[in-house]
């Protein structure tokens, strides 16, 4: 009596197999034709990883962003009927392996110690694994890998092509997945910056003094699609005429809503208030309300002009702001030094301006630290220095507040060239006429 296999018992086994196989595939394959999210996908090859190969379990791990290629973190774990389930984490010197050999592994305990001497199998629980690399268009994306071969002590030649196949097919499903989430935060922030821009352009108004004894000019520019500089400039009721400049930490739209709320805050101080404007208390107000509204590491600098022509004086408070340029027609050119620290961090009591002459043709200047930090493309920069001499060459030659600031911005920017600006640049002038 022959003891060799039925041959048609092992074609009709063979078969079977590859029934399976086909009808395995054809079902992860309209997983991945459904567009399912990543999770999805990753949870019908695992499960199908897990029965088709007869694995205690199965688990596709994700490569890590960042310098570290050989780290990954599990997306999706399954097991088998009956099993527990292991907290296993891929061994990085399996995933090193793979990512520079693309190719399929399958150890055992013996292989692995032999392989692999740092690597204990079975202190992990783990008798034998089989895994492919997941390779995208350019670099490894993940790994799919199943654990534990029931029933015998290593997997077969079928399981690795079986494994191969379907490691193939995941492989785009993760970059195309990882783009589409690129494209979702590429939206996202989209929308917070369109956010950001419409409340900006809600303060950031032109300024608002037409009257005969002084210009008032603004100008400023976001070094990208939003900046943190802000500026305010109005007439009130006393005649006098306040112009703010300030910058807010930080970009988007927290940026922006601070700076919002600080511009309102200044406007509905200045509506309730009767009387003569009291700078000082002003700020303190400004200030109060900015630390209550902010978080620690949130804060402000401004510096405050207060023109009262009564008496030709200008008030100022610099609350850690780049220093005023006040100059004259003839080029007689003084500073104003910092009042106070930054707003929003501590309470500030009992401040007291700085009071500064404004004669006839003279030019208080405010701007952004964005102007004095401003390089060119030798990393030179547009100092206090700069500033002063461009400040005092251009007073005797320009007759309104408005050409002021233009001339000075102009100036800048023949500086910068082709640099990019690294911050925001605001300018705002009040000349006394």
């Amino acid at each position: 009596m022959s003891t060799k296999p039925d041959r048609s018992q092992f074609e009709l086994d063979r078969l079977r197999r590859s029934v399976s196989e086909l009808s395995a595939l054809n079902e992860i394959a309209a997983a991945v034709t459904a567009q399912q999210s990543l999770e999805a996908v990753a949870k019908v090859v695992v499960d199908h990883a897990v029965r088709r190969l007869n694995a205690e379990e199965g688990a596709v791990f994700l490569s890590d962003t960042g310098e570290q290629s050989d780290m990954v973190h599990t997306l999706v774990r399954d097991i088998g009927s009956g099993q527990q389930l292991r907290q296993f984490r891929l061994h990085t010197s399996l995933v090193g392996w793979m990512e520079k050999n693309k190719t399929i592994l399958s150890l055992d305990t013996e292989t692995a110690r032999e392989r692999f001497p740092g690597l204990n199998l079975e202190q992990l629980g783990i008798r034998s694994l089989v895994a492919a690399p997941l390779i995208g268009r350019k670099k490894l994306v993940g790994v799919i890998a199943a654990f534990n071969k029931q029933r015998a002590d290593s997997f077969t030649n079928d399981d690795r092509r079986f494994i191969g196949i379907i490691g193939a097919q995941m492989a785009p499903v993760i970059e195309n997945a990882a783009l589409r989430e690129q494209e979702r935060q590429y939206e996202l922030v989209e929308a917070e910056m369109q956010q950001a821009r419409q409340i900006q352009d809600q303060y950031l108004v032109p300024p608002d003094v037409n009257r005969s004894d002084c210009t008032v000019a603004a100008v400023s520019y976001p070094a990208r699609s939003v900046g943190g500089d802000l500026y305010l400039a109005t007439e009130l009721p006393d005649n006098s005429v306040l112009l703010v400049v300030g910058d807010v930490s930080g970009k988007g739209v927290p940026a922006a809503l601070l700076g919002a709320q600080m511009v309102a805050t200044l406007r509905t101080v200045l509506a309730t208030s009767s009387g003569e404007l009291d700078l000082g208390r002003l700020v303190s107000v400004v200030n109060d309300q900015l630390i209550m509204a902010t978080r620690p590491e949130q804060f402000v600098t401004a510096a405050f002009a207060h023109y009262q022509p009564e008496t030709n004086t200008v008030d100022v408070i610099n609350a850690g702001h780049p220093v005023p340029h006040i100059v004259g027609v003839a080029g007689e050119h003084r500073q104003v030094e910092p009042t106070c620290l930054l707003l929003g961090v501590m309470p500030l009591a009992g401040l007291t301006p700085e009071r500064q002459p404004l004669n006839p043709g003279d030019t208080i200047v405010l701007y952004s630290d964005g102007v004095t930090e401003a390089e060119n493309n030798r990393g030179e920069m547009f100092d206090e220095t700069m500033l002063a001499t461009s400040v005092r060459a251009h007073a005797p030659t320009v007759s309104e507040a408005a050409d002021f600031a233009r001339v000075l911005e102009e100036e800048l920017r023949t500086f910068m060239g082709d640099e990019p600006a690294a911050d925001d640049i605001t300018i705002a002038t009040l000349r006394r006429q």
